[in-house]
């Protein structure tokens, strides 16, 4: 996954446009948990949130291509909030991820936030939730539904 979303020459082309600095394109990490752990400590807030948008839409044009069948549009006129969290219990931290997109995958906004210390998978689960509720609300986006991934 590290490959197709830093590694891949079309993928890096994107990346360095988007002015990514150069110590999160070299870092040697070699898992993708990695390589975004290390962004998100190297990069601010608003910066990282930037990324989490456009590899959303790296992963899905290339995903697009080999699994066009597979992905659900939202019924039209509404947008599909997608969310998650990933628990590490050997860290004891977390991060969750939002994404918000309409019925052609556009990304209309997306959130990443790291919580630490983090007690469990459940829990974090839970503030995913709670913040794609959050989200919504903040971003005022109507006719919604939320896929926990």
């Amino acid at each position: 996954m590290v490959h197709a979303l830093r590694d891949c020459l079309s993928s890096r082309d994107i990346l360095q446009q988007f002015g990514l600095h150069s110590r999160v394109m070299l870092d040697h990490s070699t898992t993708c948990k990695e390589w975004l752990e290390h962004a998100l400590l190297t990069l601010n807030y608003d910066t990282f949130t930037d990324l989490v948008v456009l590899l959303s839409n790296i992963w899905n044009r290339r995903s697009s291509q080999v699994h066009e069948a597979k992905w659900r549009k939202s019924p039209p006129g509404t947008v599909k909030i997608n969310f998650d969290g990933s628990y590490s219990a050997t860290e004891r931290t977390a991060a969750i991820g939002i994404l918000a997109r309409d019925g052609t995958r556009l990304p209309l906004a997306g959130s990443a936030n790291f919580i630490s210390p983090a007690t469990d998978a459940s829990t974090v689960e839970a503030h995913a939730c709670y913040h794609c509720y959050s989200f919504n609300i903040i971003f005022a986006i109507k006719n919604t539904f939320y896929v926990l991934n």
